[in-house]
């Protein structure tokens, strides 16, 4: 029996915006994918109007490494946020 320990989406767009954007995180156990038993089923998912992303936990690797991955992308956008947001206070000067 399928065990979903972590299920969240975050709309990343107004809801009047015609544009759609999203953000999936997904913890389970015992999961069926792809015809499959997963004991251990994780990812990360990125989506916009066209393309999707969707970074997967290798069951071989231990959930450490998994989750320093989840880490460096989360320290990277911070970066990238603090860079557009003095960008942007550059151009309203």
């Amino acid at each position: 029996m399928s065990k979903t320990k972590y299920n969240n989406r975050v709309f990343l767009n107004d809801e009047n915006s015609h544009y759609t954007g999203a953000s999936i995180c997904y913890y389970g156990e015992d999961v069926i994918f792809h015809n499959k038993l997963m004991q251990k089923y994780a990812f990360f998912e990125l989506k916009d109007c066209k393309d999707t992303v969707r970074l997967h936990m290798d069951t071989n690797l231990p959930l450490q490494e998994y989750v320093d991955k989840i880490a460096k992308i989360r320290q990277e956008l911070q970066k990238y946020e603090i860079f557009l947001q003095q960008l942007r206070s550059m151009e309203e000067k």
